[in-house]
């Protein structure tokens, strides 16, 4: 009994140390960088708007702006970035320990906890859950419905279908990536249809009304949606799918994925991926739906992301999510056959294991959470390694790294100077596009020209000739410094300057 204790005492400890890191690399220093990438497209600021014609003119699903409407007050109006990005942490934070009890349920505990290892660590989640945006929500739902459909596979109460329906409808709220979980949906559904021996004609009849539930939800708002479809909509779905959203940009997912852990995890990622999922085929000891949904599931998104969507960016993350399962039953496996053949070297494997998953959150703390150097956009040294700089032939989706060029004091400056309307920048327009709202970014009228320092847009070069040859002979109006490091600067060109 006191073995018993001791055991469950350790996976307890375990558990605990792997969600405080969780909790870590999504937390710390959480309010740090300027809002960048989608983040402030989330925001719920409407223009003259009532709150359904603004859901009905965007190009997202809805739920991401009405956490943002409700959050909208206790933020201050969004000037405070830890508390705008809080409730995308704590999704993030609770996924990954809803995905522990998912995996446990659908493998085993073992396989649960090696699993859970890259779950946490896993640069694009991470990244997630340290902005204002659906994924980290779209991620727990994910876990959710398929977590249902595990319950009712094991106690075969028919709320828990109905549970799945009504949340997987929610989540076409949050984005249609809710789309990639339906092959290990429908293979945990045929599971328990066979496991109680119904028949197609049953088993339909019995889904029936959790699909009618779910599609109710969805239809709450996309029913309106498809009648007031916004004029942009069609043509950003089409340029997400054909690749032309980001022209002249080469779309590459192994450097998107390497961008957010560069320092050897794609390999690690792809070899015990592969070889789980060999192992997984030919593992007796787990159902043989559940081994093919998840497969399918993994193939499925794969090919979606890869061969449909030429452009996916970050949404890999739908293929990395059961990639990650398959690592863990690869390491789990490992664990046995130490176990069996040569137990003596199992504490070395378990130490080697723990020394792996240290090398990983210390790399997704020093690339997310340490500001020292703000990888992607300078080079910063990491043990013995140095993250890379961005390669400028690719233009990869990035979000969550640390980028603080105080928008906000260049903001203040400006609206307060209150010299010009037009202005102009070497970084990305989103950006300034935000925080400069209701001034017009005019390179032949500016104005204000705000040079940033290691810019999102790769660049330090001034390349408007016309604010080239102002700046080249003029000081900077006004500085701005972060931890005493020169960060941007405001130049003030006379509209008579041509």
């Amino acid at each position: 009994m006191g073995k018993i204790a001791n055991k469950i005492s350790r996976k307890t400890g375990l558990l605990t140390l792997i969600l405080a890191c969780a909790f870590v690399l999504r937390i710390a220093n959480l309010g740090y960088s300027d809002y960048q990438g989608d983040e402030t497209k989330a925001f719920y600021n409407p223009k003259d708007q009532t709150f359904s014609q603004f859901l009905l003119s965007q190009r997202r699903a809805p739920v991401q702006f009405v956490i943002t409407l409700l959050i909208k007050g206790v933020s201050n109006n969004y000037h405070n970035e830890f508390t705008a990005r809080l409730p995308f942490a704590l999704f993030s934070i609770i996924s990954c320990y809803a995905f522990f009890l998912f995996v446990k349920k659908l493998v085993n505990e073992d396989v649960a906890f090696y699993s859970l290892i890259f779950f946490v660590t896993n640069g694009l989640f991470v990244a997630f859950g340290r902005i204002v945006q659906y994924q980290s929500l779209v991620i727990l739902l994910d876990i959710l419905v398929l977590d249902q459909l595990l319950m009712l596979v094991e106690t075969n109460k028919i709320k828990h279908l109905y549970l799945s329906g009504i949340i997987w409808g929610f989540n076409f709220l949050v984005h249609t990536d809710a789309l990639y979980v339906f092959p290990m949906a429908l293979f945990l559904v045929i599971e328990w249809a066979k496991k109680y021996e119904m028949n197609a004609k049953i088993t339909l009849k019995r889904i029936f009304p959790a699909m009618i539930l779910g599609l109710l939800v969805l239809m709450i708002f996309y029913g309106p949606y498809l009648l007031n479809l916004p004029k942009d909509a069609l043509v950003y779905w089409k340029s997400r799918l054909d690749g032309t959203q980001q022209a002249n940009v080469v779309s590459n997912s192994r450097y998107t994925f390497s961008v957010y852990q560069p320092i050897y995890v794609i390999h690690l990622y792809i070899l015990t991926g592969v070889l789980g999922a060999i192992l997984t085929i030919f593992n007796k000891s787990i159902n043989k739906e559940r081994k093919i949904g998840i497969i399918f599931w993994l193939i499925f998104s794969y090919i979606f992301m890869e061969y449909v969507v030429k452009d996916p960016g970050t949404h890999i993350y739908n293929y990395v999510m059961p990639l990650t399962i398959l690592m863990g039953i690869f390491f789990y496996k490992f664990n046995v056959v130490l176990k069996i053949k040569i137990k003596k070297l199992l504490p070395v494997y378990l130490t080697s294991v723990f020394i792996l998953f240290m090398f990983l959150f210390l790399q997704s703390y020093a690339i997310f959470v340490d500001h020292g150097r703000e990888y992607p956009w300078q080079d910063e040294k990491f043990l013995i390694w140095t993250f890379p700089i961005l390669n400028p032939v690719f233009k990869p989706s990035l979000f969550g790294f640390p980028y603080n060029r105080d928008w906000e004091g260049v903001q203040n400056y400006i609206l307060t100077d209150g010299r010009s309307t037009y202005y102009t920048t070497n970084e990305r327009k989103p950006i300034p596009r935000y925080y400069l709202h209701g001034l017009e970014h005019n390179s032949s009228k500016a104005g204000y020209y705000i040079r940033v320092i290691d810019p999102q847009s790769g660049t330090n070069d001034i390349l408007n000739d016309r604010s080239a040859r102002w700046i080249k002979d003029n000081t900077p109006e006004k500085s701005f410094y972060v931890n005493n490091n020169l960060v941007s600067e405001v130049y003030f060109i006379p509209e008579t300057w041509k």
